[in-house]
């Protein structure tokens, strides 16, 4: 199954429900392929499915697209690569290069797998579906490929609370199971997509899965509920009791009343968010 005919698949998905995570309005919101995620698909045919960079590709070499002699060059190239996707010579190498560094520091996890591989079940009283990245059943490994401004541990942490990457580590692992397919270990493996290509790989633990369960079942609560999922079709901010105002102090935003050294403020997380945080960054 190609991706596109993934993507028209009616079914619930992990991104659907982590849109309703930070900001439910974004559930309403068409799919828009931006600049960055062609680039994200690049790296991820390169590495995954290498087979098909010569299909659905084409590289437009540097040049000056002002002059007389750089704009026949482009001409020609789109005349001869009618439906594949253009790429530019800079973002081909820097592709080129970081899947180098996955192929050197990390190619267990991408051998006696499949690879871009879609899977349909039923969770909660609804079809979903998912697409993996890799998924090696002889070790049951769920395996995603991230390309990330910074792969370093501190900075990937927050990246993974903040873009719902421990909610889709929870949301594949139990669609696997409902189909009776091992389901045991849930790996990120991470390039940092600037110089020197910096190589993470990060296995999500116990507090990991059971704050992904949590931003999950938070979704569903909105999800299950058409009159509230409705609100949100305005772009609008809401409070937890759905009210158009918003109270602005320094207790809504649960804020503490020291300072740091630095004279900033500090954000104050619920009590029961910063347990599994804590649990999360002492097992790591």
């Amino acid at each position: 199954m190609t991706f596109e005919e993934y993507r028209k698949a009616d079914a619930l998905n992990c991104s659907k429900l982590k849109s309703l995570m930070n900001n439910p309005h974004e559930y309403f919101l068409p799919h828009i392929d931006k600049a960055c995620f062609q680039f994200g698909h690049l790296f991820h045919t390169m590495v995954l499915e290498p087979e098909l960079l010569n299909h659905e590709y084409a590289v437009l070499e540097k040049c000056d697209g002002r002059t007389k002699e750089g704009k026949a060059k482009m001409a020609a190239l789109l005349l001869r690569s009618a439906g594949k996707t253009i790429i530019r010579e800079d973002d081909w190498l820097k592709s080129a290069a970081m899947t180098k560094n996955i192929s050197n520091c990390a190619p267990e996890y991408f051998e006696e797998g499949v690879a871009e591989r879609s899977f349909f079940s039923e969770m909660w009283g609804y079809k979903v579906k998912g697409r993996i990245d890799y998924y090696q059943e002889i070790y049951g490994r769920i395996i995603d490929l991230k390309q990330c401004a910074d792969s370093s541990p501190d900075k990937f942490f927050y990246a993974a609370k903040d873009y719902g990457y421990f909610a889709q580590a929870y949301f594949y692992t139990k669609l696997m199971r409902s189909l009776k397919k091992p389901a045991d270990e849930f790996f990120f493996i991470c390039v940092q997509n600037t110089y020197p290509f910096m190589v993470a790989i990060y296995k999500v633990n116990d507090a990991g899965f059971e704050y992904g369960k949590m931003q999950i079942e938070e979704a569903l609560r909105i999800y299950n509920d058409p009159a509230r999922l409705k609100l949100y079709e305005l772009p609008l901010y809401r409070d937890k009791e759905m009210g158009k105002v918003l109270k602005l102090g320094v207790t809504d935003f649960h804020l503490q009343n020291q300072e740091s050294e630095s004279g900033v403020v500090k954000h104050q997380l619920s009590p029961q968010i910063e347990a599994v945080l804590k649990a999360m960054r002492k097992a790591s």
